[in-house]
């Protein structure tokens, strides 16, 4: 069967709560799995002498051209597709990767590294995700660099605090690395931190990748409504009229997923 992966936080040893989309995902016919992020690398600065990070550098300082948390994450989602891949209850051609705020930043870095990910839905993912680094609105790349988030990415990306127009890549960028597999995109109206006119700007500004690539049209002519299912192309695009969940936008997305783990 065809399984989606749910990235989420837990701790390790704690009880790993039911996903809320499980009865959906279910009804389906389809698998669930869950890979909790911090059994892989804390989610601090202190932290980066642990983990996936410190056991590379034997627990020594990362440098600046070393991975953040997001890569750390990415690369044991990685990990979990080689699993899947052996189980002979799952239909390794039809995985999914699901990640919520800083979980779809995480979700859209998995997808762009490995194409075994046939497709994704970050909800959002804002800042370091879909949103556009060189806008000025909500988090900002000066957000990520203060000292509750500068762990999240390589020590380089810190050189662009305050002077983001320097910055020679954007989330447009990142969103192409996926094309041309499905990509779901999920907001919310009253979510303005996570920017959810800028992350439909990445993905018009994306689109024509898809259709260089042979995929289905995904371009727009206008944002869609608050609540309107666009997802007549291969990039999926929700705004939900409401705040920082993935709940909202789920019955869509496995909508958006069934076009082509159906056919």
């Amino acid at each position: 069967m065809p399984v989606i992966v749910e990235i989420i936080a837990g701790a390790p040893g704690a009880p790993v709560a039911e996903p809320v989309a499980l009865p959906l995902i279910l009804a389906r016919g389809w698998g669930c799995a869950t890979c909790s992020t911090y059994t892989l690398q804390a989610d601090t600065g202190a932290g980066l002498g642990n983990g996936v990070i410190g056991i590379v550098n034997h627990g020594r300082a990362r440098t600046p051209d070393q991975w953040g948390a997001l890569e750390a994450w990415a690369w044991g989602l990685s990990r979990a597709v080689d699993y899947l891949q052996t189980d002979k209850a799952v239909d390794a051609t039809r995985l999914g990767v699901e990640g919520h705020s800083r979980w779809g930043k995480t979700a859209l870095l998995c997808a762009a590294l490995d194409s075994r990910w046939s497709l994704v839905y970050a909800s959002c993912s804002g800042q370091c995700g879909a949103k556009p680094s060189r806008r000025f609105w909500g988090e900002t790349l000066d957000n990520i660099c203060g000292i509750g988030e500068y762990h999240w990415m390589a020590g380089n990306y810190l050189k662009y605090c305050r002077h983001w127009g320097d910055l020679p890549v954007d989330s447009p960028d990142l969103l192409s690395l996926i094309a041309p597999r499905p990509l779901f995109i999920g907001c919310g109206t009253k979510d303005q931190w996570a920017d959810p006119h800028g992350q439909f700007l990445a993905v018009q500004a994306a689109a024509p990748v898809w259709k260089l690539l042979g995929g289905r049209d995904s371009s727009f002519s206008a944002q869609p409504a608050p609540d309107e299912e666009a997802i007549s192309g291969d990039v999926g695009f929700r705004m939900h009229t409401g705040g920082h969940t993935d709940e909202l936008d789920f019955p869509t997305f496995l909508k958006f997923a069934a076009k082509y783990w159906d056919r």
